[in-house]
């Protein structure tokens, strides 16, 4: 049995659609990079990190 990770579908938009869906995709994919790459730098300086990237000692006031 062959696991999918992804849905693989196909827009049909026109020009200016597609414009602004590879922009919005571009930026996406720029924010993910920069969030994991703060994440590997705490993960680097053994400061544990959520995925919200709160430290350990962010969330002690919401115990």
């Amino acid at each position: 049995m062959k696991v999918r990770r992804a849905c693989v579908v196909e827009l049909v938009v026109d020009e200016e659609a597609e414009k602004k869906l590879r922009r919005l995709c571009d930026l996406s994919s720029k924010l993910w990079n920069e969030v994991n790459y703060v994440r590997l730098r705490m993960w680097l300086e053994k400061k544990a990190a959520d995925r919200c990237g709160h430290g350990p000692d962010d969330h002690k006031e919401e115990r």
